[in-house]
């Protein structure tokens, strides 16, 4: 399975939200923070909300999900469902999308998203109020392994809860299909994906490809002995602390102007009698002036360098592209990476 870059997933997200209600319900409750139903009954999303990139992300994966099972673990406030459903109602094909959430959110929160979702969808959408290692061992039992084409693990965020739902989401998954592993930032999820990454080769793994979102394609039947593992890296954070994306660490000037383009944010640095500016979007990162005269920043990076369009230092004319750890430029830009290193 083909995962296009960022750009192009948010180009069909904005196509798909001309065509799909429910999909553009979904990105008009994301940017205002409440979720409105035809009728005008609103609920506010609090704290429980996708990011843009991940929403494009799972409409791609909805529209080419291989199977007509879609699986999903954990409601919320039913965003994902929704651009999910409508995702996979405007690709055209039979599908069914089952969704395993024992609790909910309290307070009834997601009831009205809920409510508009069935009857919008009908008997497209079942939501089932138990436990996802129950519901999805009874649908390998029921339906077979795989028989799901795509499977969302968004429910109990402890490292057995996330374990166990991707075992059970591993037998489900068909070759072709993918696994979408939420908050994949976080430790307890972080841990599961270095097992996937070190331990899996049938998995062909995107480890943050979308903003706190990872992707795991399966590529081939699973071939392993009985015996087979391999150790993994385990991150080391406790409880529910974010693991700010890998950093570029640099130090560099193009004429009067220092340049720095990050998947999640940008930055630029202009030098102005002396000082720096620095523009920054949605996460603050340090930064300080270098008494050489070279301005010394940091810019966020969604995942380890591994791919020219994962970074690019740009000015006017001229571009600077990390690969693999690695730097060509003809600028003389000295670049040091957190996670290793490498000269320009």
């Amino acid at each position: 399975m083909q995962i296009p870059d960022r750009p192009e997933l948010d180009r069909g997200l904005t196509e798909l939200s001309t065509k799909s209600d429910a999909v553009s319900r979904c990105l008009a409750a994301l940017e205002a923070g409440s979720f409105t139903d035809p009728a005008g009954r609103t609920e506010a999303l609090g704290n429980v909300r996708l990011s843009r990139s991940e929403v494009a992300l799972l409409a791609h994966l909805s529209r080419n999900c291989p199977k007509p099972l879609s699986i999903e673990i954990g409601f919320g406030m039913g965003s994902s469902a929704a651009v999910m459903l409508g995702s996979r109602a405007d690709a055209g094909e039979p599908f069914e999308h089952l969704i395993f959430d024992p609790h909910g959110l309290g307070s009834g929160r997601g009831a009205i998203v809920e409510a508009y979702l069935k009857e919008h969808f009908g008997g497209h959408f079942q939501r089932f109020w138990e436990h996802s290692a129950i519901g999805l061992a009874r649908i390998w039992a029921e339906r077979g392994p795989g028989s799901a084409g795509l499977i969302f693990i968004d429910g109990s965020h402890l490292f057995e809860s996330v374990l166990t739902d991707f075992y059970l989401a591993d037998r489900l998954c068909c070759v072709g299909g993918a696994i979408v592993f939420d908050d994949a930032l976080f430790p307890a999820i972080e841990t599961v994906i270095q097992y996937v990454i070190a331990n899996r080769p049938d998995f062909e793994v995107h480890h943050l490809i979308a903003d706190n979102a990872t992707v795991a394609v399966r590529v081939d039947e699973e071939r392993r002995s009985w015996d087979a593992f391999t150790p993994f890296a385990v991150p080391q954070r406790a409880g529910w602390s974010f693991r700010s994306p890998h950093c570029l660490q640099a130090s560099m000037r193009i004429g009067n102007t220092d340049w720095a383009t990050g998947c999640e944010s940008e930055a630029k640095i202009n030098r102005a009698g002396g000082a720096a500016v620095w523009k920054r979007a949605r996460r603050p990162h340090g930064h300080s002036v270098g008494s050489s005269g070279l301005r010394e920043f940091q810019a966020p990076l969604p995942r380890p360098i591994t791919s020219i369009d994962q970074f690019v230092l740009d000015a006017p004319g001229h571009a600077l592209g990390c690969l693999a750890g690695r730097c060509g430029s003809q600028l003389g830009i000295r670049c040091s990476f957190i996670a290793g290193s490498g000269t320009c």
